[in-house]
């Protein structure tokens, strides 16, 4: 079976089994143990997420996030992350919970907890609780509405695996970023921190395929393969082509979405092939992938 297969089968089966736990927005502690086992469980797999089908994408500072699997309706979602070297982000919470596995390289995650009851409109005062490093084989539970940053450090990037309980995406669920940042550290010293500006849209990248991959997985199993805006698609039997900008007439010639079956967007770009991703997820489809066709590989 081709890594893209085992891939997709692996995450599906994950997704799947974190679904059937019922965890809802406050997880038990058992219920807990459970999440990391099976999130861990994939992220140890480190052989399914190759670093070259994961790439920081040129023009994306500090890393992004790849989607992996997603309900439809934005709920229950696994993403990979990946961040580079030297990258820090601002102390922010999610609204949802969220598990961190580590799958290559050392991520620093510093928690704090809220010590103000919103005196002061406009900022929010933080106290650091603890300070955890997730790496291959360790992991973190964020509860909703924790704040926490984290610090790539180390010489490689570092690839975790994200689960959440509700999509990164989804509608009215951006991080929760507060004017100004009060925050007393675990060595005693204090900063006031302002927030940063709102950051320009970003989407969920989608999991590159080579030559070598593809080749491999048109002898391994079935694929779902649609091509965007007339891209060159190689060797691959597209079973549909769309267009970005005349979408809805050709969703009738869409083949139906197949569960854990992998689907390989032919797009000349990743920009397009990340549009045509988020439209194609809210669809029912999973499992994504970008094929980049030689004609349309930067030299």
């Amino acid at each position: 079976m081709s890594v893209i297969h085992q891939r997709s089968a692996a995450v599906r089966d994950t997704f799947e089994a974190i679904k059937a736990l019922q965890p809802g927005s406050t997880p038990t502690e058992p219920l807990v143990e459970r999440l990391r086992a099976l999130v861990g469980g994939l992220a140890a797999r480190r052989e399914l997420f190759p670093a070259h089908s994961f790439p920081v994408k040129p023009g994306s500072p500090g890393g992004g996030m790849y989607r992996l699997a997603e309900d439809p309706d934005y709920g229950y979602a696994i993403y990979l992350s990946v961040g580079v070297t030297g990258r820090v982000n601002h102390p922010h919470r999610h609204r949802s919970w969220a598990l961190i596995a580590g799958v290559a390289g050392r991520e620093r995650n510093r928690l704090y907890r809220r010590v103000d009851a919103g005196e002061e409109e406009g900022l929010v005062r933080l106290e650091q609780f603890d300070d955890l490093y997730v790496e291959a084989g360790s992991g973190l539970f964020l509860p909703v509405g924790e704040y926490h940053n984290i610090e790539v450090v180390g010489s490689v990037p570092a690839l975790h695996l994200h689960a959440y309980e509700i999509g990164r995406d989804a509608p009215g669920n951006p991080y929760a970023r507060p004017h100004r940042l009060a925050v007393q550290f675990l060595d005693g010293h204090e900063a006031l921190l302002d927030a940063p500006p709102p950051p320009p849209e970003r989407r969920l990248f989608v999991p590159r395929v080579d030559a070598a991959q593809l080749a491999e997985a048109l002898t391994a199993g079935p694929l779902t393969v649609i091509v965007i805006d007339d891209a060159e698609p190689g060797p691959l039997a597209a079973q549909a082509s769309l267009r970005l900008d005349d979408w809805e007439a050709g969703l009738e010639r869409l083949p139906p979405a197949r569960a854990g079956e992998p689907l390989i967007i032919v797009a000349a770009d990743p920009d397009v092939a990340e549009i045509a991703a988020i439209r194609l997820a809210r669809l029912g489809f999973s499992h994504l992938h970008h094929y980049q066709s030689p004609a349309h590989v930067p030299a």
